[in-house]
Parts: C-alpha cells; sequence; structure tokens
C-alpha cells in the first residue's frame, strides 16, 4: 500500500514537471525575479526544476524551457558575484549528465541524430580556433565547456522528448510574451515606450540584449503560426503574431524587424489559403487594418519618430560595424589558417568586451577560425540545411521560417554564430524535426554502449 502511494505521488509530480502548463507558472516567478532584480533567485528557481526534471521525468521537454530562456530573466550579468551562480551551474550540468549517463544504460545506447557527425566537425573547428600562434588554454576550456553543453543537450533533445515541435511553438509563444513584457516594462520606466534609440539598462534589460531579445520574438511568432494554422482559432495566434511585430518594432533591431515583416507576410497568406473560415478571415483582417489605421493616427508623432530614427541610422551606414568588420578581416588576414580565436588581445571596435563579435555569421567564421575552421563550419551548415528541407513533415514551415530567421539575422548580428544559446535553437528544433520524419529508426542510428562497433567508431 506505501508502495502505491509513492508511485502514485511520484507519477502526479511527473505529470506537473512534464506539462507544459508548468511553463507559465516558473516564467511568471522569474518575472517578478526580473523585475525586482532578484536574478540569483531566478537561477536557483530555475536550477531546482531543473534537477526535479531530471529526477522524475522521461519526458524532459520543459528542460529547455529553462535553458532557453533563463538568460532573460538574470539582469546584465557584468559585476556580478559568480559564485552562486557557478554552483548552480555545476549542479544543472551534473544533473544532466547522470540523467544521459542513466537513460544509455537503461535503454542500451542513445540514438546520435542526423547532426551528430556535423555537430562534431563543427566543435574540432571551435577547437582548433587560433591553436596556431594564438592558442589560449583558457579559450580551449571555455570552448570545450560550451560544445560538450550543446552536445549533450542536443543528445537529450533527440532522445528525451516527446511532440517536440509542437512543444516549442507553445514554448516560443509564451516565452516571447514574457520577454515582451520585460521590453515594454523597461521602456515605460526609462520614460518613453517608443523611444527609438534604447541605450544602457534599457539595451542591456537581461543578460541578453534588444537584439537576442528580437530574435526570440520572432520565434514566438513562427509559434503562432504553428499553433494556428488550419486551426479553429486561427485569427487569435495571427493577433498574436502582430503583437509580436508590435514588440519587435519596440525592440529597434532593424535587422529582425525586416526579417519578422517578411515572416509576417506568409504567416498571413499561408493561414488565409489553410483557414476553415476564409470570410471571417477577410472580415477580421479589415478589423486589423482599420485598428492599425486609428492607432497610426493616434501614435502619429511617435510613429514618425521612429521612422525619422530608422532613417537616421540607415544614414549612419552599418552602425559601429564599418570600423568592426575591418578589423575582424585585418585579423584574418594576420591569422589565415586557424583564424584569431575568439578571445581578443586588445579592445574590439565597438564591443564592450574582449571577445571576437564579428556581427556576421561568415566573417566570424573566417575572423575566429580561418580558412580551415570555416570549411569544416560549412560541411555543418551543409548538413543543417539538408535535415531541415530534406522530407515532407507536418510542421515544415514552421522549423524553416524559425531556422532561416535564426540564421538570417546573423547577416548583421552576432547571436546566431556566438551566443551559445542562438546557437543551440536550430539544432533543438531539428531534433523535432528527426522526431518527427522519423519512423522507425535503423540500428546504425544508435550509439551503444560497451561494444565493439562502438570502440571503433569512437576510434
Amino acid at each position: 500500500m506505501v508502495v502505491a502511494d509513492e508511485n502514485l505521488n511520484k507519477s502526479g509530480i511527473r505529470k506537473v514537471l512534464e506539462s507544459v502548463r508548468l511553463v507559465p507558472f516558473a516564467f511568471l516567478y522569474s518575472f517578478f525575479c526580473w523585475f525586482f532584480e532578484l536574478s540569483f533567485a531566478t537561477v536557483v528557481g530555475f536550477t531546482v526544476l531543473c534537477v526535479l526534471i531530471l529526477l522524475f521525468c522521461e519526458n524532459i521537454n520543459n528542460l529547455f524551457a529553462l535553458v532557453f530562456f533563463i538568460a532573460f530573466f538574470i539582469r546584465d550579468i557584468s559585476g556580478i558575484n559568480w559564485t552562486g551562480y557557478v554552483v548552480c551551474i555545476v549542479v544543472a550540468c551534473a544533473s544532466m549528465i547522470f540523467y544521459t549517463v542513466k537513460t544509455a544504460v537503461k535503454r542500451g545506447g542513445l540514438r546520435k541524430g542526423k547532426m551528430f557527425y556535423a555537430l562534431l566537425v563543427a566543435d574540432v573547428a571551435f577547437l582548433l580556433g587560433g591553436a596556431i600562434g594564438r592558442f589560449s588554454l583558457l579559450q580551449f576550456g571555455i570552448v570545450l565547456g560550451f560544445e560538450a553543453a550543446v552536445m549533450l543537450l542536443y543528445i537529450l533533445a533527440i532522445n528525451c522528448t516527446e511532440n517536440l515541435t509542437e512543444y516549442l511553438a507553445s514554448l516560443f509563444i509564451v516565452g516571447a510574451l514574457f520577454i515582451s513584457a520585460e521590453i515594454i516594462c523597461v521602456k515605460i520606466m526609462d520614460g518613453d515606450i517608443f523611444n527609438g534609440s534604447p541605450m544602457g539598462l534599457v539595451f542591456f534589460f537581461s543578460a541578453h540584449t534588444m537584439n537576442t531579445a528580437a530574435i526570440f520574438i520572432l520565434l514566438g511568432m513562427t509559434g503562432c503560426y504553428a499553433m494556428g494554422v488550419k486551426k479553429k482559432y486561427d485569427l487569435f495566434f495571427l493577433l498574436l503574431a502582430l503583437f509580436f511585430f508590435f514588440a519587435i518594432f519596440l525592440s529597434c533591431c532593424r535587422t529582425v524587424l525586416a526579417i519578422s515583416g517578411i515572416v509576417l507576410a506568409i504567416i498571413y497568406v499561408v493561414m488565409f489559403v489553410k483557414t476553415p473560415d476564409k470570410i471571417a478571415y477577410l472580415c477580421m483582417s479589415l478589423v486589423i487594418l482599420g485598428a492599425a489605421i486609428i492607432f497610426a493616427i493616434i501614435f502619429k508623432d511617435y510613429i514618425l519618430e521612429f521612422i525619422q530614427m530608422i532613417i537616421v541610422k540607415l544614414n549612419r551606414g552599418l552602425n559601429g560595424r564599418e570600423s568592426l568588420w575591418p578589423w575582424c578581416w585585418q585579423k584574418f588576414t594576420e591569422y589565415p589558417v586557424l583564424g584569431y580565436g575568439f578571445i581578443s588581445s586588445e579592445a574590439v571596435p565597438t564591443v564592450r568586451v574582449n571577445l571576437v563579435l564579428a556581427h556576421n555569421t561568415l566573417l566570424q567564421w573566417l575572423t575566429s577560425l580561418g580558412v580551415l575552421g570555416a570549411a569544416m563550419m560549412s560541411l555543418f551548415y551543409i548538413c543543417k540545411y539538408k535535415t531541415l528541407f530534406k522530407g515532407h513533415y507536418t510542421q515544415k514551415l514552421f522549423a524553416v521560417l524559425s531556422v532561416l530567421g535564426i540564421e538570417l539575422s546573423g547577416m548583421l548580428d552576432q547571436a546566431a554564430a556566438m551566443d551559445v544559446f542562438v546557437f543551440l535553437l536550430p539544432l533543438v528544433i531539428l531534433s523535432g524535426v528527426e522526431r518527427e520524419t522519423a519512423a522507425e529508426v535503423p540500428l546504425e542510428e544508435f550509439v551503444s554502449i560497451g561494444t565493439e562497433r562502438n570502440f571503433a567508431e569512437l576510434c
């Protein structure tokens, strides 16, 4: 009887920890911690949740909610005491390692996933970056740690999740709502919600900047498509996508604003083609258009000011990249084979830390990894896009818009290449694609434990 009660309690705890409904409650707690500048409380709370999920759950979808969004609930990390944060990071990482080993032993192996070897190639390229002439043990250790974390999370996404694509669509929507709320809060506290030039604490409203926030809000828009297309409530999700577009407008990130405009147009057209009630869809479109006109009239001065700011920025050119990019190219020419590395020994133009943040993905790999590393990274991207576009699956447009939106932002921003959370996003999205398209898993897709074949693969 006691055993039955314990199993029932465990089942109830597991049900709560595996439910997508846990996400808004966890984010609400973290939002209040962010608002009152209690960042460490957020980290402790997320660490406890992480450990509980890995202790009780087989479906660990909610782990990715914690991983992807924790940085948005932490204030700017410069100047903090890292001791408590490091302890939490170690506990979370140890829990993930233990869970992975336990699962591998229990199942007799784990799926590698289609991106496994491509990710290994990228990992080698990262470790070799700057190895000729600028080898740094500190950089090597940091890169190795990040690589191990990304690989571990990718393996977990492939093996220990359920309905991952649908979950990610819901997660992106909830996360985008909270990020939008934070942006609106900091802009109101700054005194002008329509301020077209967010600076200082407004731009660095969290451990992520406004530019990275815009990418995650863009994913909220793609999530609206996935949750709304062909559904009864498609109009509600269309309105929500429009709200997210407005939030990106408030972030003042020109690159993501341009990308999101294209994404919004695609979402609108495809949802119209597939809506079960085209008349209602068209009527609501007219209502939205009318509301937008009224809004534009009421806030005409603010909108004109914002447009003027955009024009000024465009006239100003590359907004600091005109000095950053030549610096990066110079470092590439000095270290052409394996690159300059990721940590700079001198001040990097327009960057507030001594990290090489090229704000262009191709230039980033050339500068940091050299010709050899950039060539290896090209193999990684070929595998990524092959996995993305190959085959037919239900939410293909959601995956394509999400991954391409992230990658296109890398034309003028650093996050797609250098932010470990953003770099991980496409890999987890592709994990959902793999789980959706794989009806059967061939034997060679498994990494066996303790077998001669596995030993040969490792060698």
